[in-house]
């Protein structure tokens, strides 16, 4: 959550300036640069969830059964391309990050049920007050990533021969503020990292 939240609100917010400063230019339109940004918006959206299949999969790799993360797959997959196939003609390309992010949640959902119905995982009120802490750290931090571009606006321009270098600035520099303000918040624990057996 610490890794997926921020990730996802960040890009969803910010896809539109970052497919900018990144690729319009020439061919590529300010078309172009709308049309992408929506798609990596929409797969942002999906970023948790795909950490939460990974997760939750563990759980029950752990206990020798392999079949239900398959059959849940199985199922997520069929979700995608129903939706795809179904909305494609109405909304166009689009859909295909939509039905991507929404059959990967619904994946993640099953999965997670499962473990609760099975008493494999317990989500207690502490897991849930850090989530919080999480999304709040992540929205603030997104804001102020926002306010960096828009400050170093004009040296984030294709012309720029600063460009490369300003934007890994600007990511470390977020980077930076994120893991103060988890600190602060107790969002995030520098023993959290470390390895206890």
């Amino acid at each position: 959550l610490l890794i997926s939240i921020p990730s996802a609100i960040g890009l969803n917010v910010l896809a539109l300036p970052i497919v900018h400063i990144l690729f319009e230019r020439g061919a590529f339109t300010q078309e172009d640069t709308i049309f992408t940004s929506q798609v990596l918006s929409y797969f942002a959206l999906g970023l948790p969830a795909f950490a939460f299949i990974k997760v939750f999969s563990s759980f029950i790799f752990a206990r020798h059964n392999t079949r239900i993360p398959f059959v849940y797959s199985v199922y997520s997959v069929i979700i995608n391309i129903s939706i795809s196939l179904y909305f494609f003609s109405v909304i166009g390309f689009i859909i295909i990050p939509i039905a991507t992010t929404t059959s990967s949640w619904f994946n993640a959902i099953t999965l997670f049920l499962y473990l609760i119905r099975k008493k494999y995982f317990f989500c207690g009120d502490i897991l849930n007050f850090t989530s919080l802490k999480i999304l709040f750290s992540s929205i603030l931090t997104s804001f102020l990533f926002y306010q960096l571009i828009i400050l170093f606006a004009d040296l984030l321009v294709y012309e720029s021969k600063y460009k490369l270098l300003m934007i890994f600035l600007i990511v470390a520099m977020t980077f930076l503020i994120y893991m103060l303000i988890s600190i602060f918040t107790k969002a995030f624990k520098i023993s959290d990292i470390k390895l206890k057996y």
